[in-house]
């Protein structure tokens, strides 16, 4: 568990700067978001579920299916799913985001449009996998322009114990309820060498 620090939220390139009062990535987290401007381009979703609160500013949340939510400060939160596929603007340059977040799954994905490409991250941003939309459409057979890196030379397995925490939910009218949530034992295969880690040579 980690209290108390700063850092960017979604990499290096992120325009999203965290303020954490607390996070425990196998029970919940708590962080105060700022959101600077235009979101990098990459869609994403997330290892966990969060409810948050708009606390000034405002949020345009892009799917990758093309809808698009507005987020503006009121006292009821909206939540976000970790089967959201999205990006996050700010709407007049700097907005400010309460979030609370659930326990963290092993892996987490995000969309690269420039090359047409799914990749799978896990914890420290480390790359686990990636398949073009072909790839996606087709269950795996075609790699659509996205860099194949070949086979998986070295690996580990990273196991996640069974776990049950409280997880907040939006009742019908409005409250928050917290309610049991079991998440069962998993295990996640890393790739640490890769036959071609700078991507299959042209002709081989």
């Amino acid at each position: 568990m980690r209290a108390f620090f700063r850092e960017k939220d979604g990499g290096a390139e992120s325009t999203v700067t965290g303020y954490w009062l607390f996070e425990a990535k196998r029970l919940c987290s708590a962080v105060l978001l700022r959101f600077d401007g235009q979101s990098r381009e990459a869609f994403h979703n997330h290892a966990f579920n969060c409810i948050s609160w708009v606390l000034k500013g405002g949020l345009t949340e892009t799917m990758l299916d093309g809808s698009v939510r507005r987020h503006e400060p009121s006292w009821r939160p909206f939540v976000t799913r970790r089967s959201d596929f999205h990006k996050v603007d700010s709407d007049e340059g700097r907005t400010w985001v309460l979030s609370f977040r659930g326990p963290w799954m092993p892996t987490w994905r995000e969309f690269l449009p420039n090359e047409d490409c799914f990749v799978t991250l896990t914890n420290g941003r480390r790359e686990v996998g990636r398949f073009g939309l072909a790839a996606a459409a087709a269950a795996g057979l075609t790699l659509a322009g996205c860099v194949d890196k070949g086979r998986c030379l070295q690996s580990h397995v990273e196991h996640s114990d069974e776990f049950v925490m409280l997880q907040p939910i939006i009742d019908g009218s409005g409250g928050t309820i917290f309610i049991p949530v079991t998440y069962p034992a998993s295990d996640t295969t890393v790739c640490d060498r890769w036959e071609f880690p700078e991507g299959r040579p042209h002709g081989s």
